[in-house]
């Protein structure tokens, strides 16, 4: 198994082989909420916590809810299998890279500027603009200050 230094080194030469944005964080602080909705059994489906992605001090992190991570029933994300481990990286994990939305694309551009977030940090942009996708069943949404 690769030590977290060599998994970022490889992402780095992949990010530079593919012309990919080097996603290290940018500064600030915040949190993401990983949330899923899931059907219980006779009951209407219902959101519940997967995890939380936060950004301080230049590291990532992501650690799953304790709830998710304490339920053998529910699955792990696939880039963090473990779901008793805290996860760190300073590169953001392509499961959350690849739901940034593309600057310089002309509607994207628009809405970043309608919403005030020009200045805004990955985690920002991914709770503000990239809260679900066609492609996964996984929610973000922005932790508020009194979460």
């Amino acid at each position: 198994m690769r030590s977290t230094e060599e998994h970022t080194t490889a992402l780095s030469r992949l990010f530079r082989a593919f012309k990919i944005a080097d996603r290290r964080p940018h500064g600030g602080k915040g949190h993401l909420k990983v949330m899923l909705t899931l059907p219980s059994a006779g009951e209407p489906p219902r959101r519940r916590l997967v995890g939380t992605l936060s950004i301080e001090d230049g590291k990532w992190s992501f650690a799953y809810g304790p709830d998710y991570a304490d339920d053998d029933r529910l699955p792990a994300i696939s880039p963090f299998p473990q779901k008793s481990q805290r996860y760190e990286s300073t590169y953001l994990w392509p499961f959350f890279l690849s739901r940034l939305p593309e600057k310089g694309r002309k509607d994207i551009d628009q809405a970043i500027r309608e919403l005030g977030l020009e200045d805004a940090g990955e985690i920002e942009l991914l709770g503000q603009l990239s809260r679900r996708a066609v492609s996964s069943p996984y929610e973000f949404e922005l932790e508020s200050e009194a979460d």
